[in-house]
């Protein structure tokens, strides 16, 4: 016969698939945080003037249609209203002449950076 070992008030401990899970959820959602924190806009000073970001790797300029950052020597340029607007392909430029007052710099102001 088996006896237990008595330990005194013994409570069940939580279940333990239940840590593993709340961990790799926190981690997640730190992570997530941690790389919008780190993003090239966070870091870059949006000049209102150039419609250009100053970024740790240089000018880049904003693809108003897909809101990426690019290299403003690869980006292809098109002249709207006296202003330069910027386009990483030429999906983006016809979307933006579909319609270029949604994507239109005047009232723009950016979801990061400052700037003069």
């Amino acid at each position: 016969m088996t006896t237990r070992p008595v330990f005194g008030d013994v409570r069940p401990l939580p279940d333990a698939r239940l840590v593993p899970t709340w961990l790799r959820t926190g981690g997640l959602l730190l992570g997530l945080f941690l790389a919008g924190c780190f993003s090239e806009r966070s870091f870059g000073a949006y000049n209102r003037s150039t419609h250009t970001w100053n970024t740790p790797s240089g000018i880049k300029v904003e693809d108003r249609v897909s809101k990426h950052l690019i290299d403003p020597s690869r980006a292809l340029k098109f002249e709207y209203l006296g202003d330069i607007y910027y386009f990483e392909n030429t999906f983006d430029v016809d979307m933006f002449l579909r319609d270029p007052g949604a994507y239109d710099y005047h009232g723009y102001a950016p979801l990061y950076g400052g700037g003069p």
